[in-house]
């Protein structure tokens, strides 16, 4: 189980007359513009928490597709994409001026920074810093997908309060036991909170600081309707399968390696290291 998080595209919007960003929480993406315009209650949710911890989860085995999936062409694309942002058009920053890039509502202040991919939990800063700000989705090349991540909640095997601690998780993750982390920070787990109305009002209210207007449509339904489970709390090896991969896209950042030649240097590398996900998805 996962304290969720959702991002998203946040924007800081030119000023207007008597216009304030109002703000709430969970992967946003956040913009600003230079100097000119340049993402339950158990009795309501639609899958009820198990009363018991459930069994250890067993392994789901890799495909052949999995393991060559860095390097199929719909993967080389959408990361060679993201690297023309940086090297063609030059509207992203480089690895180099990235590492020097401050926090997002200060980089968002400065007006040296336009926009920012960011979570969330980000936006409480966003208010605080008075910026005028909005969030929107991120870009599509072929179908639109998103992610949510977090802390996972574990239940050791050796734990000696499996049941209590299982307890505890289920009152963790009602939203009405913690409301004031789902307004700021969280994202719901049941789907009950993203469907009736009255709940969706409780934690996404764009009267809410931190949920500015279009947070229902860019973070909630963007990330409900599309999302997938980020890979670090699922795949198996994801530690040293990141590490192979991202030593790699460096290259591809820097501009001395296409992401075709680049993926496929590192696939023998990191076909052995897949070896399928912890959860049936």
């Amino acid at each position: 189980m996962n304290a969720r998080k959702t991002r998203s595209s946040v924007a800081r919007l030119p000023a207007a007359p008597g216009a304030n960003g109002q703000p709430p929480s969970p992967p946003t993406s956040q913009a600003q513009p230079a100097e000119q315009p340049s993402g339950q209650s158990a009795e309501q949710a639609p899958e009820q928490a198990p009363e018991q911890a459930p069994d250890q989860p067993q392994p789901v085995p890799p495909s052949t597709e999995s393991a060559e999936a860095a390097a199929q062409p719909e993967a080389t694309e959408a990361l060679q994409a993201i690297a023309d942002l940086i090297n063609v058009h030059h509207v992203s920053p480089s690895p180099v001026q990235a590492s020097s890039i401050p926090a997002p509502a200060t980089a968002l202040q400065s007006k040296k920074v336009a926009m920012v991919i960011e979570g969330s939990w980000n936006h409480l800063d966003l208010v605080k810093a008075g910026l005028n700000w909005g969030v929107g989705v991120m870009p599509v090349l072929k179908e639109y997908k998103s992610f949510f991540f977090g802390g996972s909640l574990v239940i050791f095997k050796s734990s000696k309060h499996p049941d209590e601690t299982w307890q505890f998780i289920k009152f963790l993750t009602n939203p009405h036991n913690v409301l004031e982390m789902f307004q700021a920070l969280w994202v719901p787990q049941m789907t009950a909170w993203y469907e009736d109305p009255e709940l969706i009002e409780l934690w996404a209210s764009e009267t809410l600081p931190g949920r500015p207007t279009g947070f229902q449509d860019a973070v909630m339904h963007a990330t409900f309707d599309h999302m997938m489970p980020s890979p670090e709390n699922d795949v198996r090896n994801f530690v040293e399968i990141d590490a192979a991969v991202s030593a790699a896209l460096d290259q591809v950042w820097l501009g001395t390696k296409s992401a075709a030649e680049a993926m496929a240097e590192i696939e023998p590398q990191v076909a052995p290291l897949v070896q399928g996900f912890y959860l049936e998805r």
